[in-house]
């Protein structure tokens, strides 16, 4: 997943001169990362005066721009678990003069010989004021053969308890709906892979 949703990033020089941990640390709600973190459970070392500290991805990002990071902090490690077997993709709408994501979806499946879901792991950025899992999407995903009933069922719930937000990228209403649309992509891609 983390190759996968580098080569979206900007262009080739940011992605050279920019890392990971940097913009995790930005908390940025449109950036490709913190998605991807979070759809990996990833956890965030951080290190400051009184020592480091360990954070999982879910309660690293606060909203706009904000995190758990106190301002004599920095982020220095980012742990994320071997994806052995998973499928997983990442796709975003983005306009082409920034690359920040309208929506950016990132997904890890994990599925069984049965060709059942017994894990789903979605981390969605540039909706909302900070990037989130969509816990019942999720949920409507696991234990589930999925064909496109279920993925289009699930990917409806995509925006659940979430404000999104409006901006000259575009209205709530949109977004929303864009999110739904990008969701069942990046779940189909990754049964692709």
């Amino acid at each position: 997943l983390l190759p996968q949703t580098a080569t979206t990033i900007a262009d080739v020089q940011v992605r050279n001169c920019g890392t990971i941990g940097g913009s995790i640390a930005h908390a940025d709600p449109a950036g490709d990362w913190p998605a991807a973190v979070m759809a990996l459970d990833a956890e965030i070392q951080i290190f400051g005066p009184n020592g480091e500290r360990w954070v999982k991805c879910d309660e690293f990002f606060l909203g706009l721009l904000m995190s758990v990071i106190e301002p004599d902090e920095i982020v220095t490690a980012v742990k994320v678990p071997v994806t052995g077997t998973d499928k997983t993709a990442y796709l975003k709408a983005a306009p082409r003069s920034s690359g920040f994501a309208v929506v950016g979806v990132a997904v890890r499946l994990t599925m069984d010989n049965t060709g059942t879901c017994s894990r789903a792991a979605i981390g969605i950025t540039g909706v909302a004021d900070k990037a989130y899992r969509p816990e019942r999407l999720e949920q409507m995903l696991t234990g589930k053969r999925l064909d496109s009933a279920i993925i289009q069922a699930a990917a409806a719930e995509a925006c659940r308890n979430v404000e999104p937000i409006e901006d000259i990228n575009g209205s709530a209403e949109y977004r929303k709906q864009l999110t739904e649309v990008y969701v069942a992509r990046a779940i189909e891609t990754a049964l692709q892979t």
